[in-house]
């Protein structure tokens, strides 16, 4: 079992990386934890959700509004159309995309499971990465529930918009 301090100190890491202080770094922790929740009937498609996955369903929502925004609001958009918006919007939320920021900035390597992080995973229990992670969306959630909005979105455009704009190439060539 991991010990609380070795957690809060690879989510201290995980802070820095991201450039963003929490004041609670445990919601850090709790977006980044990977173990998967007790199996419950008549729930999931196929009844497989990671304890992360609630902070996620909540940051995928502020997502779409803070790219949104961030689109409506572009000073070089003089004529808004929302058919062109929509699909700019689709480009920059498209899970591949999350999945590519996670892996290439190197958050991947802080998910967690109750005995390792994952690069210390054993080969048969290593920590799902897949197509969709929900590591991008639950940090997006757990810095909204550490600070507010204002707080999510200065993040998003500090950090999280800028690494939209460098990784979205390479979604369009995987």
């Amino acid at each position: 079992m991991l010990e609380k301090h070795v957690i809060y100190q690879k989510m201290n890491e995980l802070s820095e990386k991201i450039s963003y202080k929490f004041k609670d770094i445990d919601l850090l922790a709790q977006a980044l934890y990977a173990s998967k929740l007790p199996k419950e009937d008549g729930i999931g498609e196929n009844n497989d959700e990671l304890c992360n996955e609630a902070l996620s369903f909540v940051g995928d929502t502020i997502l779409k509004f803070l790219l949104a925004d961030y689109l409506y609001s572009s000073p070089t958009k003089t004529h808004k159309r929302k058919g062109k918006m929509t699909k700019e919007k689709e480009g920059m939320e498209n899970n591949s995309l999350l999945h590519i920021i996670a892996e290439k900035e190197g958050i991947i390597a802080f998910a967690y499971k109750d005995d390792y992080f994952q690069p210390d995973a054993p080969e048969h229990d290593k920590i799902p990465t897949k197509e969709h992670d929900p590591y991008i969306e639950a940090i997006t959630a757990a810095i909204y529930y550490d600070a507010g909005i204002d707080a999510v979105k200065k993040w998003f455009d500090q950090w999280l918009l800028p690494m939209i704009k460098k990784h979205k190439n390479s979604c369009r060539q995987s």
